[in-house]
């Protein structure tokens, strides 16, 4: 007698195989999309620096600089007849602050030291740079070596393939970079789906889609500020109103997807019982909404949750000197073309999701996200705008000041960091 062929096995045997095979064809992918886009992506990999994949962590430099200055501005109860510190000289580290903190994070050294040679609160600087590198990966797909390469095949192929009809079903990765949050890294946010002839129009992030980017910069400088000052806290509701800020930018109820680009599958998992820790530490394996778990801090949530918040304010500050994100005029005229910083008022904000679309206009936005060099005009005396090792120093000292609100920290970066319109 011939055997029972278990046929239920070998389908199940070969469905494996099949879906080894396309993990493995997939890696493989990621692998060569990685080795093409690592030598100027860092806005694309917030982590590859720390994880030594040859990218600058100027992020990371410019907030050891400033944490430096601001710690040593209160240590030193300092005054000056400015109206704000000047912290120009931390800014001539930032290569040394960089390499410091990647042999630390490399676990080349446990000792991490300031310009001044004082040693870091190194919970300090993790948890502040944790929130630093937030805005870029609000999902955590950046995470860990083993999801760079997915990641960027979700950055550089899904989102930009999703962005015009189905942005608005993608998490916030796509959202950070390609939508309605960019204000995120000061830029213009953009959100194709709310056009009318996407018959998206009513849904709640919508509303300050196409305002001015400083409408939704304001808003979400306000409402950091009390949580990093521990105003709010971590197990707040994210939506308290109706009508609120979070409500208008962050809530995807109504995205209700079942299918789509490669099976993709979105559930509505931003309900409206959300807490803002849910925002905060949600980590995804995909763009796709359906495939995100919040994974809390073990210990001591509401005071990383703080430093989480003051770093995406530092960031905030950071992007806007960037010239991928904004124009600023240079004094120098042979800085064009070349990372630098400029102090001088922001003249105009970028949008990402068209810079993509632009080989020239990409290549410029990733050339500026190196080390840069300093424009004359930021060791002007008389200059209208601080440099942002200053401005995140400023930034640092205000947060710690329980004096002062959201209103104050915005009226600094209006004034001081975006400057008066010329």
């Amino acid at each position: 007698m011939y055997a029972k062929v278990d046929w239920i096995s070998i389908s199940r045997a070969c469905l494996i195989a099949v879906m080894a095979l396309t993990r493995l064809l997939y890696l493989s992918t990621s692998i060569a999309l990685l080795a093409v886009t690592r030598a100027d992506a860092y806005e694309v990999v917030p982590h590859a620096a720390a994880q030594g994949l040859g990218f600058e962590p100027v992020h990371e430099a410019m907030t050891l600089a400033s944490l430096a200055c601001a710690n040593q501005a209160l240590a030193g109860a300092f005054t000056t007849g400015r109206s704000t510190l000047d912290c120009s000289g931390f800014s001539k580290n930032l290569g040394e602050l960089g390499n410091a903190y990647l042999a630390y994070r490399g676990k080349k050294t446990r000792d991490l030291r300031s310009p001044s040679g004082s040693s870091y609160d190194l919970d300090e600087v993790r948890e502040i740079i944790d929130g630093v590198l937030w805005p870029d990966d609000p999902t955590r797909l950046h995470s860990s070596p083993t999801r760079e390469g997915r990641a960027l095949v979700n950055h550089f192929h899904v989102c930009t393939k999703l962005q015009n009809e189905y942005l608005s079903c993608a998490n916030r990765y796509c959202m950070s970079h390609f939508g309605n949050l960019q204000f995120l890294h000061a830029m213009i946010p953009a959100a194709p789906w709310c056009e009318k002839d996407k018959g998206r129009s009513d849904s709640p992030t919508c509303e300050l889609a196409q305002k001015p980017v400083k409408e939704g910069m304001e808003q979400w400088v306000k409402w950091l500020v009390p949580l990093a000052k521990g105003e709010t806290h971590a197990t707040d509701p994210l939506f308290p109103g109706e009508d609120g800020f979070t409500q208008r930018v962050f809530d995807q109820r109504y995205c209700n997807r079942e299918s789509g680009f490669w099976l993709w599958k979105t559930l509505p998992m931003y309900p409206n019982s959300m807490k803002i820790e849910e925002l905060l530490y949600t980590s995804c394996d995909e763009v796709g909404a359906g495939k995100c778990r919040v994974v809390l801090p073990v210990a001591d949530k509401e005071r990383r949750t703080q430093r989480l918040a003051m770093g995406a304010l530092l960031h905030l500050i950071q992007d806007s000197y960037a010239q991928g994100h904004t124009r600023r005029r240079p004094i120098d005229k042979r800085l064009a073309g070349s990372a630098f910083v400029a102090c001088s008022p922001v003249e105009d904000f970028h949008d990402y999701r068209v810079q993509v679309q632009d080989k020239k206009a990409l290549d410029a936005h990733k050339s500026a996200d190196k080390y840069p060099a300093w424009d004359s005009s930021c060791s002007a005396a008389d200059r209208q705008v601080d440099d942002p090792v200053t401005a995140g120093a400023n930034l640092i000292v205000m947060l710690r000041n329980p004096n002062q609100t959201g209103q104050h920290v915005w009226d600094y970066l209006r004034l001081r960091v975006l400057g008066p319109k010329e």
